[in-house]
């Protein structure tokens, strides 16, 4: 009575992540979940001081506003870049589906 066992089936072993992807995801995501508003405190602390910082402040807080008609600014990228990021995205996820379901 020689019996083998069968083979217990091994799972294959996960690619790597993308950690371009992930970082630019990171980066997309803390704006989208309110980094505008780290912005804009930044741009009211420096109302009416005058330096570098105060320069900088108030760059930040006009980028991060819409522009009503004319204009184009970093705030009218954040949800372009997502959309792009779930496209890439995407392509990787449904090629593993594919290659384990046919």
């Amino acid at each position: 009575m020689n019996e083998t066992a069968p083979a217990p089936a091994v799972a294959p072993a996960p690619r790597p992540r993308v950690l371009s992807v992930d970082a630019l995801r990171g980066f997309d995501m803390f704006w989208i979940l309110g980094g505008d508003s780290l912005a804009t405190a930044l741009q009211e602390m420096s109302r009416g001081k005058e330096g570098l910082l105060a320069d900088f402040g108030n760059f930040a807080g006009n980028q991060l506003e819409h522009v009503e008609w004319a204009g184009f600014r970093f705030y009218d990228l954040i949800f372009p870049l997502f959309v792009f990021i779930v496209g890439v995205s995407l392509v990787f996820s449904l090629t593993r589906l594919v290659e384990q379901e046919g």
